[in-house]
């Protein structure tokens, strides 16, 4: 069964039901709203060492509780060793196909994740956590969460 599904899955039984603080759900929660920022060392292999599935955002500003997390559209990326990225944005009317592939030179500045793509337009974030497993990135007013993946494209 797809991670993903399983993520939903798990988020729904978890909305109809009372959570302990220390359910899955409530870490996430954590990840995404604290101000604490927590990155692993070295940043760089961490980052490179899979590709990157979104599961989860939160709007900067919104009430930290569960009722505020929404879920990703399980945008993929991918960062390599040579400092290139790539991004594969999901179609927003056809969740099994990719919309939009962004390659490009990434670097990386203490908690600073700067990318630009090949047509020059630079996208900047801060890590917020990055460990083997997880990442929490702060994209303008979104905080996203993003696992490692095998991406479900490789099942079809």
């Amino acid at each position: 069964m797809k991670l993903k599904t399983l993520f939903i899955l798990f988020l729904s039984v978890s909305f109809g039901y009372g959570q302990s603080q220390d359910s899955a759900v409530y870490q996430l929660l954590e990840a995404l709203t604290t101000d604490e920022v927590n990155v692993g060392t070295p940043t760089k292999g961490l980052l490179i060492s899979a590709e990157w599935e979104a599961l989860a955002y939160w709007e900067l500003g919104a009430r930290k509780d569960i009722s505020a997390l929404s879920e990703a559209v399980g945008d993929l990326y991918t960062f390599k060793d040579d400092f290139t990225f790539e991004m594969k944005l999901i179609d927003p009317d056809d969740p099994q196909k990719i919309g939009l592939h962004i390659t490009g030179k990434y670097r990386i500045e203490k908690n600073k994740l700067v990318m630009t793509a090949k047509n020059g337009k630079t996208m900047k974030s801060e890590i917020h956590l990055l460990d083997h497993n997880y990442m929490v990135l702060q994209m303008d007013a979104l905080r996203l969460f993003f696992t490692k993946s095998k991406s479900y494209f490789s099942y079809d």
